[in-house]
C-alpha cells in the first residue's frame, strides 16, 4: 500500500518537472496555490458480478472533482479501505492510469472474494446431546439439512439466504 502511494507520488512529481514546474507550488508568484488535477475518467476492472457504481460509491473522489497533488494520495488510500470494507473483495488496487494535461485518469484493480457458501446442517431434536445419548443416538431424532448463503446476488450487496432442512 505504501508502495504504492509512492509511485503515485513519483509520477505526479515527473510530471510536473517535466512541464518545469515545482510539484508543490504553481508559479504564479508568492500567493500560489498548490497544483491541482480535474479528475476524468474512473475505470474499474476485476468485478465479475458487482457492478461498477457500487464500486464508484466509495471512492473520495469523483469525475469532475479538483484534487491537488497532496489530497490525491490520501484519498487513493482512504478510497481503497472502503473499498475493502464493503467485504466484497478480497483485494483492491487505485492507481493513476495516465494524464491528459492537467486531467488525471483513475484505474481500479479489484479481486472478488467467493460469494456462495454452502453448509451442512445437522443438530438433535432433544433438549441437549445428555437426553439425546439417552435414546441411543438414534439418527431419527437428528434434523440435517444444508443451509445455503450467497452474498452479492445480483451485484448491488446483497443476500440470500436459504435453509433446507428435514429430519
Amino acid at each position: 500500500m505504501v508502495r504504492q502511494c509512492h509511485l503515485v507520488l513519483a509520477l505526479v512529481l515527473c510530471f510536473c518537472l517535466a512541464r518545469g514546474q515545482d510539484p508543490a507550488l504553481d508559479s504564479t508568484g508568492p500567493n500560489s496555490k498548490p497544483t491541482t488535477f480535474v479528475v476524468g475518467e474512473i475505470s474499474v476492472r476485476g468485478n465479475r458480478i458487482t457492478k461498477a457504481y457500487i464500486i464508484k460509491r466509495e471512492l473520495f473522489f469523483k469525475t469532475g472533482d479538483s484534487i491537488s497533488l497532496i489530497d490525491l494520495v490520501s484519498a487513493f488510500a482512504l478510497s481503497r479501505d472502503q473499498i475493502i470494507k464493503t467485504h466484497l473483495f478480497n483485494d483492491a488496487v487505485i492507481y493513476l492510469k495516465g494524464f491528459r494535461g492537467y486531467t488525471i485518469d483513475i484505474q481500479i484493480d479489484v479481486k472478488e472474494r467467493w460469494y456462495i457458501f454452502p453448509l451442512p446442517y445437522a443438530r438433535p431434536v432433544d433438549r441437549n446431546l445428555t437426553t439425546w445419548s439417552e435414546k441411543n443416538y438414534a439418527l431419527s431424532r437428528l434434523d440435517y439439512g444444508l443451509k445455503y448463503s450467497q452474498y452479492n446476488v445480483t451485484g448491488r450487496n446483497d443476500n440470500l439466504q436459504a435453509w433446507f432442512i428435514t429430519g
